[in-house]
């Protein structure tokens, strides 16, 4: 039998969960770094006391971890892996809204007219939805400061390539709307858009499905939760592999 790749399209190689799943599945992981975290030089605000950090990423929480060694500090985050990563990076009080950026901003608005926290948000040079924006609306005023850029990668590695090339490539993970446009940009590049009829795109959430709409998937699928246990739901929803092939 052939073997079946699954693409982690992702930044950095941190998924153990997630290839753990993808071997579970009798397939192999293939990590496709497409973006590049590169942390930007920003004073950090003084914490005071009733004050709270807000993340939506998981990368923002680790550069904050970098250059500051406060961690008694009420955290609030947009889902499981952000919340995932702060308990993993020594923060203990933390509130996770375990769903979108609508469903924080909910959460954020009950906490802010409490008049009791103020809430500073940090967060990447890009974000794909505006929570501060969502809470200006509702009258809700939310410090800002951008902690990293995300450096989208100008190739495809060889292996993901031949992956394609070979027919190998059952499925891509996609875990960002600006990611999954990058692979977009990529595969047109390399005259490999085409080759996508036999692969499945495995979405994270509706975004990313915009992003990828030019790419002529065998099918797509989109996580129920916008989260890494979301996406392991879908490798698992996989059709068996033959093994008679």
């Amino acid at each position: 039998m052939m073997d079946r790749y699954i693409a982690i399209v992702r930044s950095g190689e941190d998924a153990p969960e997630i290839e753990a799943a993808i071997r579970e599945a009798g397939r192999i992981p293939l990590f496709e770094p497409i973006l590049k975290i590169e942390p930007i030089d920003v004073d950090l605000p003084e914490i005071e006391q009733g004050e709270a950090l807000v993340f939506t990423s998981g990368h923002a929480i680790e550069v904050f971890a970098e250059r500051s060694g406060r961690r008694n500090i009420p955290v609030y985050t947009v889902g499981r892996n952000t919340a995932d990563i702060a308990r993993q990076n020594g923060f203990t009080n933390i509130v996770n809204a375990a769903g979108t950026v609508d469903d924080l901003a909910e959460i954020l608005k009950i906490v802010a007219k409490s008049g009791e926290i103020d809430l500073i948000y940090l967060r990447g040079e890009d974000v794909s939805q505006d929570l501060r924006g969502i809470l200006n609306k509702n009258g809700v005023n939310l410090r800002e400061f951008t902690l990293y850029r995300a450096i989208l990668a100008d190739s495809l590695s060889l292996a993901l390539l031949k992956a394609i090339d070979q027919r190998a490539l059952e499925a891509v993970m996609l875990f960002s709307a600006r990611g999954a446009l990058a692979l977009a940009e990529l595969l047109e590049q390399y005259d490999r858009a085409g080759r996508m009829r036999t692969t499945k795109a495995l979405c994270i959430g509706d975004s990313v499905v915009q992003s990828v709409s030019v790419l002529p998937f065998e099918r797509v699928l989109v996580s129920s939760k916008p989260d890494r246990h979301g996406m392991i739901e879908l490798i698992t929803q996989l059709p068996p592999l033959d093994l008679r092939k």
